[in-house]
């Protein structure tokens, strides 16, 4: 194995840690809302009867996540979305870590808090996309050889 092989097993093996066991996948389910089990459109719930109260129907995954997924500002309840929204769409823990913030800004930031969302999967995938393309430009990019 390679040096660089050997860096970048590591630096994988690092991302993995962020993303919590399997029991935690419902810590954020609601009863009437069931979750994603592959990809989908992304649902978000404001409960009406309390304005603290927002329900998704995406698993939790990372250990960012604060005590609920939100939205409509760049806190940790967003970030937590963002970073589970992409988790769940990958299942690629670098990848989300590189780029949540970046969704967060530009998917889940401007929408009204206090207001029920359907994000569709569309818009998701082209995200992903856009950003995977980008990795790919990086990488041609590169100089080769190993000299940087």
């Amino acid at each position: 194995m390679t040096e660089n092989q050997e860096t970048q097993d590591k630096l994988t093996n690092e991302f993995e840690k962020l993303v919590l066991n399997e029991s935690h996948r419902t810590d954020f389910k609601h009863e009437h809302l069931p979750l994603l089990n592959e990809k989908g459109d992304v649902i978000l719930v404001h409960d009406p009867h309390d304005l603290f109260c927002c329900y998704t129907n995406v698993p939790r995954y990372g250990r960012t996540t604060a005590t609920q997924h939100t939205w409509g500002y760049t806190g940790g309840g967003p970030t937590g979305l963002a970073w589970d929204i992409l988790y769940h769409f990958t299942k690629n823990a670098k990848f989300t870590c590189n780029y949540h913030i970046d969704f967060r800004d530009a998917v889940l930031a401007n929408r009204a808090n206090r207001y029920d969302h359907v994000i569709n999967q569309e818009i998701i995938d082209a995200f992903i996309a856009e950003k995977m393309n980008l990795e790919s430009a990086k990488k041609n990019l590169a100089p080769k050889g190993g000299v940087e």
